[in-house]
């Protein structure tokens, strides 16, 4: 998986977690549960940190947490239509 592909992937974790911190939180959906499956995800990728990948997708232009007035769904809806493009193939793990 290429670079631009794998930043993607965590963009869409991150529109998802933002679409649920604003309109699904409850008890059986938190945040937190959110944050360490990308974390998790970041580190198969080799980010080491989650200031590392979230810059990455802000550098591309899929995320911007300055833009309160966007609808957390529809940003999600697009990064979706993104992914569909990924090709995955088997993450190497040392």
């Amino acid at each position: 998986m290429n670079e631009q592909d794998k930043v993607k992937v965590l963009a869409l974790l991150e529109a998802y977690r933002l679409y649920v911190d604003k309109n699904q939180k409850t008890e059986r959906n938190p945040d937190h549960c959110i944050r360490v499956c990308s974390a998790i995800i970041a580190h198969l990728f080799g980010y080491t940190s989650r200031a590392d990948w979230t810059d990455a997708i802000v550098a591309a232009g899929l995320i911007d947490y300055r833009d309160n007035a966007a609808d957390p769904y529809e940003r999600y809806k697009a990064l979706t239509a993104l992914a569909d493009n990924i090709r995955v193939e088997e993450v190497q793990t040392s």
